[in-house]
Parts: C-alpha cells; structure tokens; sequence
C-alpha cells in the first residue's frame, strides 16, 4: 500500500509502478478524485499489474444519483460513502480482486483483439502468410 498527499501525488506514484487498485478520495487538493480517475482512464502510460486494468474505487461524501453518474462515467469501478466501516472496504477491496482476476483470466483465453496472446498469433499468421 502506498499512501499520496493528494491527487497529482497519485498520479506520479502510478506511473512509477503498477498497482491493481486505486482507492481515492474526491476531494483533494491539487487534483480531485474525479480527475485522477479521468487521467487513469486516458493515461496509456499508467497501467496495472502485468500491463492490467486498474480498478478505481472513489471515496466520497457526495450521495446524490447524479453526482455517482458522474464519478462513474468519469472512471470510479465503484463508491464508497464516508464515513465507511473498515469491513465494507475490504469487502470492495475483495470484489475488485475477484473482478481483476477474472480479467486477467479472460484476457490470457480471450481471442479476441484486445487480447495480447491474440494479437501476437494474428500478427504471427500475418507475417508468415
């Protein structure tokens, strides 16, 4: 676990490393939750373990429907709500690792193009052929 001051902090941190999950606050100071979660989303250089998916849970004291929209749509995988219980955190942070690993399983069979196997055995045939 590595802890940053505030978002451009966590941004620097992921582009350091790879983590599998982002754990936020939307209100921070230099860059919100909102906007680390949409610099995840475009940010080709940031990637999760194994060149993965990073998944985004954003904290926050915002409850309206469309302030969720919002978070969602700019990148958060899900919410919680301060305060929080420490279980209920864990248990996000359980489902994340269910849903990572399942990507990962999905994307190494997967034959389709998003699917790195796949496009090396399509580049392969297309070369060769």
């Amino acid at each position: 676990m590595v802890c940053a001051a505030d978002g451009l902090a966590a941004l620097d941190q992921l582009a350091q490393r790879p983590f599998q999950v982002l754990i936020t606050d939307w209100e921070m100071p230099r860059m919100d939750g909102i906007a680390l979660c949409q610099a995840v989303r475009r940010g080709s250089s940031l990637s999760g373990v194994d060149g993965g998916y990073v998944y985004v849970i954003l904290l926050t004291s915002h409850g309206t429907v469309a302030e969720r929209v919002r978070g969602l749509s700019a990148g958060a995988d899900d919410f919680i709500t301060k305060p929080f219980e420490p279980q209920e955190l864990l248990a996000r942070m359980q489902a994340a690792e269910r849903l990572l690993s399942l990507r990962r399983a999905t994307s190494r069979s997967s034959p389709w193009p998003s699917s790195p196997r796949a496009a090396t055995s399509r580049r392969a045939r297309t070369s060769s052929g």
